[in-house]
């Protein structure tokens, strides 16, 4: 009987010793070196502001240029219909009450209190769609807590979004592409199962595809040649037109972004796992800016007019393969 129970407890001891040398050589702490891949949706709120820096001009001034583009005309008819130029400039002196009269009744129909001082008018709404990333991942010390991933990435979302002055909703979308690195910690570590959080930097490009609009009546808010447009044709056509002598306009759908990456990452299995995170913009892409050189419809020499969007938040929760 003593002997049995010597055997037992020998054969007890050796069961655990068996045991804690096949654990001491699986790997309990420590994520894996290698390639991933992973995607998910995504939500993001993206916000615009369409700012008027103005020089205020008079309702006398304005008439003075109507009445000085007028002359200008009218003189410009009678030399290529055979008048001299100075007998242009005769019957443009003799004339000068009615120009006066038409460019004042002209400039108050349009503007009859002239152009009013800055304005900046906000832009809001919401984005909905997915996101895919690829790239490496690599952890360092005996426990592998830390670890660095790099990659790619695209996102690719529409919605709309509401102007508050005009009073219209407005179909929206937007393009993210770039590349990024995360510092990554596992504060939890079990054979394959890991939970940890990460941080991280991206940079890449960033497009915007605004398209048309109406409002209440119905009718378009974008028209070029009496046609309804969508927003990026109406300023890209806009540009054209006044980047000139008395303007310089720019038109940029895609500008550089810088991103900050924060979220919570876990692996349930050796090769599946699941992340949730917060991607937050910095860079206010400049979408439309005129400046003018000389007085325009919107202002005196000096005005400028900038319109721009941000996404100011993405949200995103994605499905992660460990290769």
């Amino acid at each position: 009987m003593v002997v049995s129970k010597q055997f037992l407890s020998f054969k007890y001891s050796l069961w655990w010793i068996t045991i804690l040398a096949f654990l001491s050589l699986v790997p309990l702490n420590g994520e894996k070196n290698g390639f991933f891949v992973e995607g998910g949706l995504e939500y993001s709120y993206f916000s615009g502001f369409d700012t008027h820096v103005v020089k205020p001009v008079t309702l006398q001034e304005l008439i003075q240029a109507k009445q000085q583009e007028i002359e200008q005309e009218y003189i410009t008819t009678l030399v290529a219909s055979g008048d001299t130029l100075q007998q242009a400039e005769t019957y443009k002196n003799d004339h000068m009450a009615s120009f006066y009269a038409y460019a004042k009744s002209a400039v108050e129909s349009e503007l009859p209190h002239g152009i009013p001082v800055s304005t900046k008018a906000p832009y809001g709404g919401n984005l909905f769609g997915i996101d895919l990333q690829a790239g490496y991942k690599q952890f360092f010390g005996k426990k592998k807590h830390w670890g660095v991933r790099y990659y790619v990435l695209f996102s690719a979302q529409g919605g709309t979004y509401y102007n508050k002055n005009g009073g219209y909703n407005q179909s929206s979308g937007n393009l993210f592409y770039g590349v990024g690195a995360d510092a990554l910690y596992n504060f939890y570590q079990k054979r394959h199962k890991t939970y940890g959080v990460f941080a991280g930097l991206m940079i890449g490009g960033s497009s915007w595809f605004m398209g048309g609009a109406k409002n209440a009546s119905g009718a378009c808010i974008y028209t070029s040649n009496g046609k309804c447009v969508s927003m990026n044709d109406y300023y890209g056509n806009l540009t054209s037109t006044n980047d000139g002598n008395v303007s310089r306009a720019s038109f940029s759908p895609t500008f550089v972004q810088f991103l900050i990456n924060i979220g919570f990452r876990t692996n349930f299995t050796r090769h599946q796992g699941f992340e949730v995170g917060m991607r937050i913009p910095t860079i206010d892409d400049p979408y439309f800016k005129i400046t003018y050189i000389e007085m325009g419809p919107w202002g005196n020499k000096g005005t400028w007019k900038n319109l721009t969007f941000r996404r100011n938040v993405a949200i995103y929760a994605n499905y992660v393969y460990n290769f």
